[in-house]
């Protein structure tokens, strides 16, 4: 199924993502009691019936590290944790002043750790320009820890860099 069927087949999720990113809507509070869509943080919504996963994910959200960031995070020190099996869809803005782009390697790896876990191809080196947008998704099939990184060249020395862990069980979440 295309990243775009899965996304428009969730409007509440969609919903969600939107509200907890600041994007406006009734937000977190007032969703029904009986969803199965749920939120982890700010950066983060999932649904337990379709075990997918739906990131916000920033590039210069703030000033942070010259906004050289990740939602306001550098240097690893903003957890994302999927467990292996579930869809992910990320929605990839670049808020910055410079192109930049996100992908899920492994260790200092330029390639996606998983099919579909990177921004297009044409675009993870040259990155996107400031104010674009984009959503895509995979499934993460291995535990393990990963990088969600910028791969134009020197973003991830400047510490634009986090990090995604692929756990064998439980509900996604986020760490500061």
């Amino acid at each position: 199924m295309a990243a775009g069927a899965r996304w428009g087949g969730t409007a509440l999720a969609v919903g969600l993502l939107l509200a907890a990113a600041g994007c406006g809507g009734a937000g977190l509070g007032s969703s029904p009691a009986h969803t199965t869509t749920r939120a982890s943080s700010r950066w983060m919504t999932y649904d337990t019936r379709t075990k997918t996963a739906y990131l916000t994910v920033i590039a210069g959200y703030n000033g942070t590290r010259d906004g050289f960031n990740f939602d306001g995070y550098a240097d690893g020190r903003l957890v994302f944790r999927v467990p292996v099996g579930w869809d992910v869809t990320i929605r990839f803005v670049n808020r910055g002043t410079t192109p930049h782009s996100v992908v899920i390697t492994r260790g200092h790896g330029r390639r996606p750790a998983f099919p579909g876990a990177a921004v297009p191809e044409t675009e993870r080196i040259s990155g996107l320009a400031p104010g674009q947008s984009t959503i895509f998704t995979f499934r993460p099939t291995r535990v393990g820890s990963y990088r969600l990184v910028c791969l134009v060249p020197g973003h991830e020395d400047r510490g634009m860099w986090d990090r995604f862990v692929v756990t064998a069980g439980g509900m996604p979440s986020t760490s500061p």
